[in-house]
Formats: structure tokens, sequence, C-alpha cells
């Protein structure tokens, strides 16, 4: 029986009814496997031809990208030797006359990268700028290569040969009965495509009997009615489109073919290839009619595809993955690595890195030189769940991530919760639950965390890396070793303003690390959303808060003796210092914050040096904290501040993949 490890093709449905087509694609179905602890989807197993595959589908009447970004995630994490995952289901097509781009409901459209795009593009992220002008920014990327080369053989397969879809779909409706009602291809004759300008008369009549025949548009006859493909660029977004008028200016600025709504919370986190059915025209006239054929189109064009793709030997893919690794690094930066070595970096306060046993990057150098093997069982401990082996950096968003990550509570629902830990409000008095309410933020920093990380996956962290990434990374080893000052001041300006994203991800290898292992340290974070409206001592609220929740008992006892904090009102300095006495009182606490301005900064170092110099608390709280535009003057001893890199680095396409979190082993 398969093992977790022994597939590599993901499928990702967004529907039941695709998941129903996905199913039926099955040549054979495989038993359940047990899922990882953190991994709450729902998955089908089985094979096509000797490809092994794993099927699920988002939550019932759940749809858009973040969805699809937790399902995405926790695929990955159950099953990390998925290499590649296929989106397959329904989408709304435009309609074009014209020889080469006459789409048809029925047809299907595959994503293929572009001049300026990489196949999908999210056209509805970006800025308002002045003058009520949209521009769209940030960039998705293109499927993996091993999926553009099989693509790229099955078009000449189709050119010499034709393609067998429509033999696929026509045996699976054969096999499983119960599904022709749905699944078959309607009448040509329901296929309606009407002008722009001619909008759905009456809501009453979804299949369009009542709407003026005169006004659909002209489009020469087919004389058969199998299934055509189209290759090109798939606009993804969390919105419908019923308006005809504007899916004609976006297809016309941007070149679309198919609007759909889950592709963009995946592109960036997992290898990914989109392929849609067209079930409608995404105009006011769209109806379910033709979903079930749509469906089955694109599942049984996703099967011919898979039957194209390469095999790999599963046994072997870590060192597989070394060698490829290897072969990327460039002798310009490790020119660089020598010149810029992580001890130099610490100036005066050098780290405990001065030996070649002791430096991950030497070690890392010289085993991936010696042996791609030796490498990978160097790095590789038998009594850490498999799990977490083969997780690289630059692709944690989509390895780790439990669904706590994407379902939080709200900020009552964890205040109410709060009350009741240890009956300590019964030994404190009244008190203490008002002050907890005046501290509570508008917005919970867990949904905070969650808001950030749909943000911070809309781009790869800084693409390209730049070249003193080495410097970072032996940096975050330190620091999640407690071998190092306990605090890392890192700047997000120019070519570093990704490293705000890096924090986020930081919180959530903390809070994984943690679940898995059952560390005893506590991970604290406060972090901004760039929102104007939101309140000056909103960071402030959420780092008390999130003390509040993870140290009740330190917060509580802080409460009851301290005459000053029994009557704090909402003001800064009276939060202030609740939050310095509850720092003096707390350890063994990860703490990461991104000050929204230079004063809370100013006062977030001050606060840290406060604390590192009691004795009680030194070395037990560790800051880890971004600002934009932090200058060189904001130095404090047994502090690490990462430098941004030099104008030519920005240059180097290096890479940070070789490093894998599975480098760091946090704790005190």
């Amino acid at each position: 029986m398969p093992t977790r490890h022994d597939y590599r093709i993901g499928w990702i449905c967004a529907l039941p009814l695709e998941l129903a087509a996905a199913q039926a694609m099955l040549d054979r179905t495989h038993p359940q496997l047990p899922n990882a602890a953190a991994d709450r989807n729902n998955y089908i197993l089985g094979s096509i031809g000797a490809h092994n595959v794993v099927i699920t589908c988002l939550p019932a009447g759940v749809y858009g990208t973040t969805s699809a970004t937790a399902t995405a995630i926790q695929m990955r994490f159950s099953y990390e030797s998925i290499q590649w995952c296929l989106l397959v289901g329904i989408g709304g097509g435009v309609g074009i006359s014209g020889a080469k781009l006459d789409i048809r409901l029925g047809d299907v459209v595959v994503c293929e990268p572009t001049v300026h795009y990489g196949g999908v593009i999210q056209y509805d992220y970006g800025k308002a700028v002045h003058g009520g002008e949209f521009v769209r920014t940030g960039t998705l990327d293109k499927p993996p290569e091993v999926l553009l080369k099989a693509l790229a053989r099955l078009q000449a397969q189709h050119m010499v040969h034709g393609s067998t879809a429509h033999l696929i779909h026509q045996q699976v409706l054969k096999r499983y009965p119960l599904l022709q009602e749905e699944f078959s291809c309607p009448d040509p004759i329901e296929d309606r495509l009407f002008v722009s300008d001619y909008y759905h008369r009456d809501a009453s009549d979804p299949n369009c009997y009542k709407c003026d025949p005169a006004m659909l548009q002209s489009r020469y006859h087919r004389t058969d009615n199998k299934t055509r493909v189209f290759y090109g660029l798939i606009a993804s977004a969390n919105q419908v489109i019923k308006d005809s008028k504007l899916r004609d200016e976006l297809a016309q600025r941007y070149g679309i073919l198919c609007f759909e709504m889950e592709a963009a919370g995946v592109m960036n986190v997992f290898p990914s290839l989109v392929i849609r059915g067209v079930c409608d025209y995404s105009d006011s006239h769209k109806n379910k009619r033709w979903q079930g054929y749509a469906a089955m189109a694109a599942a049984s064009y996703a099967k011919e595809l898979i039957l194209f793709m390469p095999l790999f030997d599963v046994a072997n893919s870590g060192q597989v993955d070394i060698v490829s690794v290897q072969e990327s690094l460039e002798a310009t930066i490790w020119e660089n690595a020598k010149q810029q070595t992580v001890a130099s970096f610490y100036g005066t306060s050098p780290a405990p890195m001065d030996t070649p046993e002791s430096d991950p990057i030497k070690k890392f150098k010289s085993k991936v030189w010696e042996s791609p093997s030796e490498y990978h069982n160097t790095f590789s401990n038998p009594e850490r769940p498999e799990d977490i082996h083969a997780i690289s950096l630059s692709h944690f968003s989509s390895q780790f991530g439990s669904s706590d990550s994407y379902h939080y509570k709200t900020a009552s629902d964890t205040y109410d919760s709060l009350k009741g830990v240890s009956n300590t409000f019964s030994r404190v008095g009244p008190s203490s639950e008002r002050i907890l309410e005046k501290i509570s933020p508008e917005i919970d920093p867990r949904e905070v965390l969650n808001i950030r990380s749909s943000m911070a996956r809309k781009e790869r962290l800084w693409h390209p890396w730049p070249c003193d990434c080495i410097q970072l990374v032996g940096c975050l080893d330190l620091w999640f070793r407690n071998a190092s000052p306990p605090l890392v001041v890192a700047p997000a300006s120019g070519a570093r303003t990704r490293v705000k994203d890096l924090a986020v991800e930081i919180i959530r290898f903390l809070i994984q690390w943690k679940e898995i292992y059952g560390s005893n340290y506590k991970v604290l974070w406060a972090l901004g959303l760039s929102d104007p409206d939101r309140p000056k001592n909103a960071l402030l609220k959420s780092l008390i808060f999130s003390i509040s929740k993870a140290y009740p008992e330190e917060f509580h006892r802080t409460l009851s003796r301290t005459e000053i904090i029994s009557d704090i009102e909402d003001k800064d300095e009276e939060l202030w210092l609740l939050l310095h006495l509850l720092m003096s009182s707390i350890t063994n606490a990860f703490v990461i914050v991104d000050p929204e301005d230079y004063h809370f900064l100013s006062r977030i170092l001050n606060l840290a040096n406060e604390c590192y110099n009691t004795s009680a608390t030194s070395n037990k709280v560790r800051f880890f904290i971004v600002f934009n535009d932090v200058t060189n003057e904001i130095r404090y001893p047994r502090t690490i501040q990462v430098p941004p890199p030099p104008p030519r680095a920005r240059m180097q396409n290096s890479t940070l993949e070789p490093y894998g979190w599975k480098l760091f082993t946090p704790g005190f």
C-alpha cells in the first residue's frame, strides 16, 4: 500500500462536482491515510497511470484565494513529497469571435506564461492612486518547468494525433452511469453568447429563453462537439465576474482568456498549473447548465496531461533536490560569502560561529560539494517527524500552516476564553476584567497574522534573493538557538522591503515547531497593517494582549500586586508601564514586532534593552524587530542588525533554498 511519501501530484478542486469529476478520473483508488496533526483536509487517494495522485476540495460553500491557500498549505504539510499541483475545475470564459480565440462553453483553458505574466494574474490586487485610478501590482509564479515541458509535449501530440480527452470523458460516463445526467454535453443550442451591452432581462429565466436572440453574437458553426483547448492567461480574484463590459475591458487590457477564484491563492505557495473548463461567459447571462460538462472536460484534459508527465524516483527525491540546488549556486555568491562572513557580520559582538564545526554556512558548503546524500543525512534527524525534513525557506509558506491559521477566533472570543484560565479573576477581583477589556485590541493578533500571511504570499520573499541572505540565515540560526545577542533589528527599506514578510514566516515557523515538538517557549507578536485608521496604540495593546493570553498567571499576578495598574486607563504611558512590568516577569518568549512608526520602534528597543539588563529575564526574551528605513544610528549593546545588501547584490540571482528551515532548532 502506498505511503504518504509515494504521492507526487496534488489535485485541488473548489466544488463538489469538480471533485466528483476528479475522482472519476482515477484508474485505481487507494485506502485513506492518516493526515498530519495540523491538516484538516479530506483526501481522495489514487493513481492515474503510474502516478499517485492526492485529490482534495475546498470546504463546502467556501470559495476564494484564502481558502485555496489554506487547502494547498495543509495538503503539502501531510504529503511533503508532492512536487506540483493541478488546480482543476470550472471558470468563466472570454468569448471572442475569431478563428483562434473562439472560446465556447465546454472548452478548456490552461494557464501558460505570456510575455509579461506567469500564466495567472490577480487583477484585483494593487493600489489606488491619485485620480481614482487603480494600478495592479505584484506577480504570481509561473507553472513549474516539468509541467510546462509536459504541456509542450501534449500540445505537439494534439497537433499530430489530436486530443484523447473526449475519449476519456466518454469512458468515464460509461463507467459511472450516475454521472451521465449532470456531466454529459448539453445541446449546443444552449451555448449562447450575447453582445457585451445586452444584459440578462429576467432573473426568473436562468436559461435565457426570454432574452432577445437577435442580440446573440454571430459565430461560425462547429462541425463537432469536441472540446477545444486554449492556452494563455487566466485571471484570478476574490470576486465573481458577471459583467460583460468589465470582462471585455480586463480581457483587452491583459489578454485574459478565463476568469476564476482560487489560483491566485496557490500559485506562489505551491508549484501549480491551472486547468479550467468554460461553463459560462462571465456575463449577466451565466447559469449552471454547463458546469458539470465543463468540470468533466477540464478533468479529462488533466488526466491526459498526467499521463504525459515523467516518472521520478521518489526514494531518491531528497538527493535530486540537493543536486539541483548545487547546480544553482553561483561562484560569485560564494565569493561574496567569503568576504562577508557571518562572524564578521556581528561587528563588536562576535557570534560563537568562529569554528568550521559550528558554522552552518561552511558546513553546508562543504557537504554540498562533497556528497549530496551526506548533506541530506547531516541535517536529517531520524528522531524528528519526517514532515519537517524537506522544508525549504523560500517555500515555507507552502509547507507549514494549520487550519487554525485561517479560522481564527475573534478578539472577543479569545477574551472570553481567557477569563476562565485558572480562575485567576476570582482571586484578583473585578478590576482585572475591566482592565483586560480596556487593553483588548480591535483586531485579534492572530487575525492580523492571518491578514499579513495572505498579503505576504502575493510575491516570493526577495525575488531575486539578495546576496547577503547568507548573513541573515546565520543570524536567524543563532537567534533561534539562544546562542547570540537576543535582539535582531532588521531594516526593511530598499531591497530588503520583503523582510517584513519574513517576520510573518518566522512567527508561523515558531508556532508550527512548538506544535510538533511540544517546546515550552511562547510566541508573541505585534504586526502592523499599514492602516491609517488603526489606533496608534494598536500594536501596544496587541502585544499586551498576546502576553495576557500566553502568560495568564504572570499577567494577573502583575495586576494584583501593582496598585498603579489597578486603575489603568486607555493611555499610552500606562500601557507602556504595564508592558514593561509584564516583560520583566515572563521567560522563554520569542517576540516579533513590526512597528508602524518610529516612536513605537524607539520605545520597544528601550524596553528590550532594559529587559536584557534584568538578570531574571536576560536571554529569556528574544526580540526580532523589523522597521521601514531603520538608520544606522539605531544600535544597542547585545544587538544584531541585519544590513541592507550592496546595490550590486540586487542583480545576483542567489537563492536561500539550500539552507531550509530544517537547519533551525528554536529553543532556550
